[in-house]
């Protein structure tokens, strides 16, 4: 699974011009993030089909870049992202992305990108 970072000038239109190419592809968007600082503008997108929302971003003639997730499922309590930030942090995993996914129940799916995938990886798997 991949997250598509958009950034382009801050004004009006870019978030419409990337989710309409998704939606002309047929991507459904799983999770969809924007800010903005009064100069640029920054939007992450996931969907249901990495290769569809790929071509879909690249014919937009937007800045994409890609970032490959790794999910997770936690539980949905106060404290549970700062200790899974602090978990990352300590070993060393420098965050590009992290997305809710979705939420059920007490359970919360978050998609996390990083700047090294394996240690990423090797990171969520230790205790």
């Amino acid at each position: 699974m991949f997250g598509f970072v958009i950034t382009a000038d801050d004004r009006p239109g870019m978030v419409a011009t990337a989710t309409e190419a998704a939606a002309r592809a047929g991507v459904n968007l799983r999770a969809i993030y924007g800010m903005a600082n009064g100069t640029t503008g920054m939007l992450a997108l996931v969907g249901d089909d990495d290769a569809k929302l790929r071509a879909a971003l690249a014919a937009t003639g937007l800045q994409v870049r890609e970032v490959e997730l790794v999910t997770i499922d936690a539980e949905d309590r106060v404290g549970s992202g700062a200790e899974l930030a602090r978990r990352l942090a300590d070993r060393g995993v420098n965050l590009e992305l992290l997305l809710q996914i979705s939420h059920t129940g007490s359970q919360v799916e978050v998609a996390i990108g990083a700047t090294d995938t394996a240690a990423l990886r090797a990171a969520l798997a230790q205790p």
